[in-house]
């Protein structure tokens, strides 16, 4: 990631890390011993660039395949910060993000109540 405001966002609210899919080289993932390759494998990644998202204590969140724009690609690091996941698609958080409001059938659709709730 090129982009200064990425890098940062990056090194203050992740521990980010590199695959080489095709690597049988070990690593250490939440105390079990596999290769780069099975790691890809076990988060479904069949090709790169792919992000991959997980918690705290190595629970997947949520990846993103492909290139992006490094503005698009910020907003979705503050949305895995945030943990929006749990309230709504990536799409309308970024359309928020970016302002553009949400058709009205689409708001009138969407309760106003807390997940969970």
């Amino acid at each position: 990631y090129t982009d200064d405001d990425v890098q940062a966002y990056l090194a203050e609210h992740y521990a980010a890390t590199r695959l080489d899919l095709e690597s049988r080289d070990s690593l250490s993932f939440f105390g079990h011993t596999v290769t780069q390759q099975q790691l890809g494998s076990a988060f479904a990644v069949t090709g790169t660039p792919t992000t991959v998202f997980v918690s705290a204590d190595g629970q997947p969140i949520t990846k993103y395949p492909g290139y992006t724009d490094a503005r698009t690609f910020r907003v979705l690091l503050q949305y895995v910060v945030e943990e929006a996941y749990d309230v709504e698609p990536f799409q309308a958080y970024l359309d928020r993000a970016n302002g553009v409001e949400a058709p009205l059938q689409l708001r009138q659709a969407v309760p106003d109540i807390a997940p969970g709730g």
